[in-house]
């Protein structure tokens, strides 16, 4: 398709018409149809011979060139689709083709070339688009590439020799003109230096046609010139453009041209003819619109040259040019105010260029590259611009005139902002580009040298004219002459301060000098605005500020936010403030927002003195709920979360129903404003920008609760109650962010009874493991859940039924929760789940008074356990896998809760039963590996079983994980393992061992049946469990609790390989029976009997443990306290959700990390619930320990027993004196003690 027949070419403009047709059933086919062509070769050529061709009709040539346009724009050098980028021979006929139409165009726009006649470019339809193509050419052809292109517009432009352009010449002036314009706007060094080898020949082209037509413009009589067609101004304005783009682009130097400064100061005579006729006939901007476009081309032009060519502007002289620009703003401000403010804008841009250059305010350096010319003119620039100044009353005069043309407002502008306070947030009285530039303007006059001058100048109107002014507004012409004052001085906060002129403490003391007089509203809002700029340049680094500075900026601040906060906010309509008095609140947060970064609260109490908190949390909460633009509501939220959210406040906000419900107002409103899944944005865009304040804002509320909801954590100073209302409104807040509140409502008074197991279809269907697209509300929603459930309080808790259920709802849907969000839900999921497992608890050691209970997690059980297992199985994530881990610790917990077993339950059990003995066996088999191997094994994800079922659990039938091959290990080396692993293999393992052993705890105690068969039906001997377990229970150095747990889980082992050993042995006698009555299938791989010593070193590393537990124990009593190790959840996570720690909810982490005692529920050692009944209950740990060393010292008689009677021949078990020697050697004093007390002789 490179060139395309006839018939290629007329089934293109057929889908080209097609493509614009209203019938989708047509457009849609002819869409695509064009999108496969864009991959094929020629299309962009075939496309251009379609314009190029006069017999088409003009509708398909403009299609044509339109979408000749666009592929060139996407494949003329497509990085990102290779396959789509035009070939070289595509390339090459196309440039060719441009060339051609260019050089002998048709002569109409009906049809081709006919008897002979010549065309003109005149004829050419669509030339804005033809000039598109051939920029987007240049940018990656022209030069080198492309030097036909250059040479035909040269070549055009040198047949233009009379003063009067053509319209056909004026075509290839605009074309030329974007060219190099496109050549300008490269920044590659090669591609500059083919830019002035361009210079040369075309400034001897183009010059000589512009000064041709200069000269005749120059002869014409000013009435004459304001008569002249608009034509004549197009030609002139592309003229003009054509020559600067030459003189500023394509020298490098322009000085040391020969005729540089001669076109230079050619082009400062064109700018004052065009200011001659536009003063002696202001209307003409107007009525001729290329007058007004030539008119701000060659002022901004004149700011370029004076960028980039500087040393040029010597031929000029600076000071005539810096007159002609202020001339001509105060022209514009007083004469003509209506000229269009960019046109102002690019005068005060050419003013604040001339005072920025280096090379005009300093000599140039000895060392300077600059040739001789070079050096000559900058000294020239340099005196030019110091006599002009001398002569018209040095720098600051020039800024006097700058601020009273430009800065000053009039009635009309000060009202407007006064009057609309939320449209000038940004900014004190708004802004504009006119300002903006006449602010830079501004800010470099005061450049050095000239910086002190200008400082003492502003310093002395400060200290005089201000202080005497009537600021009251009685007299506005001084009313804004002093606003633009203090505008000037903000301008110049960095000097200020970096002379000591002005501190920030002497701001302060100039305000609290103003204030007492009742300053305007205009003021109070400038003088806001003058503290705000202040703390920006220290809040990255701030300065230490004293307590007496501190208060009294607070006291500033409140007073101007006092128009809007009396001492009872006003409720009616009637009595709500004036916009002018909500300006001056709104100015107020800025400075206020800054203090609370630079200067935090928990480190002054000058925050908390006099309720200045509660003042200014009235006050944003005041303002809420006047202000009605995003920008302005997101601000007031900032501060009042920022007030809200530090961690050591002593002072306290009440807030009432009607503060809660104006946050659930304004949170219902901007869900309205947004479709469903608006509030579910993947990245924000500009902060400023409408759609994305309106996405910012119910974030925003959600953290002023969050931090409401902190000040419950009663590791505050005054920790505070949750209230009910506090409650309802979190609760509506997450139904409606976090699950939608069309699905349902968290906040129903009846709630259906959960179902029994929730289908989990659509959330396990996938084995991706999951991504990261959870969006920040609903991860800021979850948060804002978690904390309620971590600070509810007990009488509340009935407020939360149905959260449970939905939220594993939600999971189960369509729209899984993911990522970061996941990790939020699951600790809801633990939190919740603890409320139900800590009743029951209660109930069966009869604690009273019983907390209360949701009665939800049966009901969840089985779903909670299929997404369990789903993530194990997909997610290799540790922070998913520690949190799963410790949801099965309760659901194991949770086992007895469970109503009359039916088939579905059962299995149910089962499925967690082998859920959790398979990651037993992974654990235990990493640990062996990394004790016995330089790199450890990471353990395994458990994997859905797939093999045949297997009596296991029992006696039911339910299917096992996958087999672990068994390590091929020698006697000896088997003797190694159990006998001296030690702890430094486990420690090398990953964080998730620590994880799993608070489960198995769990699992030994609550299931000790199935414990013993899984121990069974393991690869491993028991011994070999035992020495494992007992090489990890060094990694926990605290509580004494969990420990002790760990001792647990250790002695059902031992007690496991105990009666093992009397299965193997049943002519042996013994007295005792400690184990489980069931009988598991003996182990396959090690021998059950091990020998003598094999026992005894475990338990001398038993005692070892022991003893290590109690003297820890005795000294670390006084830090049990503190927050223990992460294998401690379960005791943590109840004492985060009574005491309101927030782990994973973004709170300051002294509050994360603080955890006191709590008397709470104390259920005895061998009761009902275990020892991980009082892990979870008690803070006292006398009664665990007593159990667990009764139990030891039963388990120790009942080994002496056994040794007793065994056969010397068959001697497994240690003898009675070898037993004794280790106790005598080996127990310490301690565990002498407590096992004598237990009833060991």
């Amino acid at each position: 398709m490179m060139e395309g027949t006839a018939d290629q070419r007329a089934m293109l403009i057929q889908t080209l018409n097609a493509s614009i047709q209203q019938d989708g059933n047509i457009r849609k086919p002819a869409e695509q149809e064009l999108q496969r062509l864009e991959g094929m070769a020629g299309l962009a050529l075939v496309l251009f011979h379609i314009y190029a061709d006069g017999s088409v009709d003009p509708k398909s040539r403009w299609l044509a060139i339109v979408l000749c346009k666009n592929v060139i724009y996407r494949n003329w050098q497509n990085r990102h689709a290779p396959s789509h980028q035009l070939q070289d021979g595509e390339k090459q006929q196309l440039k060719q083709s441009i060339v051609t139409i260019l050089q002998e165009p048709p002569p109409t726009a009906a049809g081709g070339l006919q008897n002979g006649q010549k065309g003109s470019v005149t004829h050419l339809p669509h030339i804005v688009e033809l000039s598109l193509i051939i920029r987007r050419i240049c940018r990656f052809e022209f030069p080198s590439k492309w030097p036909q292109l250059g040479q035909l517009l040269i070549a055009k432009l040198n047949e233009c020799d009379s003063s009067e352009i053509s319209d056909e010449h004026c075509v290839y002036i605009a074309l030329l003109h974007g060219v190099l314009k496109e050549q300008g706007s490269k920044r590659l060094i090669m591609s500059r230096r083919e830019s002035f080898q361009l210079g040369p020949p075309l400034v001897e082209c183009v010059g000589r046609v512009w000064m041709r037509q200069n000269e005749a413009l120059q002869q014409a009589g000013e009435a004459s010139l304001t008569n002249l067609p608009d034509g004549v101004w197009k030609a002139s304005r592309y003229l003009d453009g054509l020559m600067y783009l030459v003189l500023t682009h394509c020298f490098e130097k322009l000085h040391d041209h020969a005729a540089g400064g001669q076109l230079a100061l050619l082009m400062y005579q064109k700018l004052l003819l065009l200011i001659r006729v536009w003063k002696h006939r202001p209307a003409i901007l107007a009525s001729q619109q290329w007058f007004f476009k030539n008119v701000k081309s060659a002022l901004k032009w004149m700011c370029y040259l004076v960028e980039g060519q500087c040393y040029v502007v010597a031929a000029i002289n600076v000071g005539d040019l810096l007159r002609t620009a202020l001339e001509l703003v105060q022209f514009c401000r007083v004469t003509q105010p209506d000229v269009p403010d960019h046109l102002v804008r690019h005068i005060l841009i050419l003013i604040g260029n001339i005072f920025s250059c280096h090379s005009y305010r300093f000599p140039p350096a000895e060392r300077s590259q600059l040739s001789e010319a070079g050096m000559a003119a900058a000294a020239k620039c340099k005196e030019q611009l110091q006599a002009f100044l001398q002569a018209n009353g040095g720098p600051a005069q020039i800024g006097e005139a700058i601020l009273d043309r430009c800065l000053v407002l009039n009635a009309h502008e000060a009202s407007e902002y006064l009057d609309e306070p939320e449209e000038g947030i940004r900014e004190a009285h708004g802004t504009s580009e006119t300002r903006n530039a006449a602010e830079r303007a501004l800010t470099n006059i005061a450049n050095a040298p000239f910086d002190e001058s200008v400082v003492s100048h502003v310093v002395q109107r400060l200290r005089g004219d201000l202080l005497q002014a009537d600021l009251s507004g009685r007299d506005e012409s001084v009313l804004f002459r002093m606003d633009a004052l203090l505008c000037w001085t903000g301008l110049l906060e960095a000097k200020l301060q970096a002379m000591g002129k002005i501190s920030f403490r002497d701001l302060i003391q100039l305000v609290l000098q103003l204030l007492p007089r009742q300053p305007h509203p205009l003021i109070q809002t400038r003088l806001a605005n003058l503290i705000k700029v202040w703390l920006s340049e220290a809040t990255p680094s701030p300065a230490p500020m004293d307590e007496s500075t501190l208060g009294t900026t607070l006291d500033i601040i409140a007073a101007l936010a006092q128009a809007i906060t009396p001492q009872h906010a006003p409720q009616t309509p009637q009595q709500a403030p004036s916009p002018a008095a909500t300006a001056v609140a709104l100015a107020s947060l800025a400075p206020l927002r800054l203090l609370l970064v630079a200067y935090p609260l928990d480190n002054y109490e000058a925050w908390v003195q006099g309720d200045r908190q509660k003042l200014f949390v009235s006050t944003g909460l005041n303002l809420l709920r006047l202000v009605r633009s995003p920008e302005a509501q997101w601000r007031c939220l900032a501060v009042i979360q920022k007030l809200l959210s530090e961690a050591s406040i002593t002072g306290r906000t009440d807030l009432s129903k009607a503060h809660f419900d104006q946050f659930l107002a304004l949170w219902r409103q901007q869900q309205q404003q947004q479709t469903p899944h608006d509030h579910h944005p993947s990245s924000v865009g500009d902060p400023h920008s409408q759609a994305d304040m309106q996405a910012m804002i119910r974030p925003a509320i959600v953290d002023v609760l969050k931090s409401l909801v902190t000040m419950a954590c009663p590791s505050k100073d005054s920790p505070t109650l949750l209230s009910d209302e506090l409650l309802a409104t979190c609760l509506q807040v997450v139904s409606d962010g976090l699950l939608g509140g069309s699905r349902s409502s968290l906040m129903s008074s009846t709630v259906k009874p959960p179902p029994s197991s929730i289908p989990t279809q659509a959330a396990l269907s996938t084995t991706n493991p999951p991504v990261d697209g959870s969006s920040a509300l609903d991860e800021s929603c979850a948060q804002l859940l978690l904390a309620v459930t971590r600070v509810v309080q007990d009488h509340q808790v009935s407020s939360l039924k149905g959260v449970f259920t939905r939220l594993v709802q939600q999971h189960l849907s369509e729209r899984p929760f993911t990522g970061s969000l996941l990790e939020t839900v699951l600790d809801v999921w633990i939190e919740l789940s603890l409320i139900d497992v800590l009743a029951f608890l209660s109930h069966r050691c009869q604690v009273t008074p019983q907390p209360s209970a949701l009665e939800e997690l049966p009901g969840v059980f089985g779903s909670l356990l299929d997404v369990c297992t789903h993530i194990l199985a997909h997610a290799r994530e540790e922070p998913y896998e520690e949190r799963v881990y410790r949801l099965l610790q309760l659901l194991v917990m949770a086992l007895p809760m469970l109503p009359s077993p039916s088939q579905t339950q059962q299995q149910q059990q089962q499925k967690l039963h082998l859920c959790v003995l398979s990651l037993y066996q992974h654990f235990i088999k990493a640990a062996i590996q990394a004790g016995t191997s330089p790199t450890p094994t990471p353990m395994p994800s458990p994997h859905p079983p797939t093999q045949t079922p297997t009596p296991l659990l029992n006696g039911s039938t339910v299917r096992p994980p996958p087999p672990l091959q068994p390590p091929r290990r020698s006697g000896d080396d088997r003797e190694r393992v159990v006998a001296g692993l030690k702890v430094g293999g486990i420690a090398r393992g990953e964080r998730r061992y620590a994880a799993l052993v608070p489960l198995f705890v769990t699992w030994s105690q609550s299931c000790s049946t199935e414990y013993g068969e899984a121990l069974g039906a393991m690869e491993f001997s028991r011994l070999e469990v035992a020495a494992v377990l007992l090489a990890c229970f060094r990694l926990f150095q605290r509580p004494t609790l969990l420990r002790c747990g760990k001792l647990q889980l250790i002695l059902s082992t031992l007690l496991s390989a105990h009666h093992q050993h009397h299965q193997h042995h049943p002519h042996q006698h013994h007295q005792q029976h400690l184990a489980p009555t069931h009988h598991p299938a003996p182990s396959t791989f090690l021998c059950p009997s091990s020998p003598p010593h094999l026992w005894l070193a475990l338990l001398q590393e038993l005692l070892a443990c022991c003893a290590t537990m109690l003297e820890q124990r005795d000294a670390n009593r006084a830090k049990d306290s503190q927050q223990s190790n992460i294998m401690n959840f379960l005791r943590n996570a109840m004492e985060s959700r009574r005491q309101g720690g927030f782990s994973t909810s973004r709170l300051p982490r002294s509050v994360r990390q603080q955890r006191g005692t709590r008397a709470g529920l104390v259920g005895q050692a061998d009761g009902q619930g275990g020892v991980m009944a009082q892990i979870l209950t008690s803070d006292d740990d006398a009664p665990a320990l007593q159990a667990f060393f009764r139990r030891l010292a039963e388990f120790l008689k009942a080994l002496l027993s056994s040794g007793q009677h065994q056969q010397h021949q068959h001697q497994v078990l240690p003898s009675c004196q070898d037993f004794q020697a280790l106790l005598d050697a080996h127990a310490t004093p301690q565990v002498k003690q407590a096992l004598s007390a237990s009833g060991l002789a």
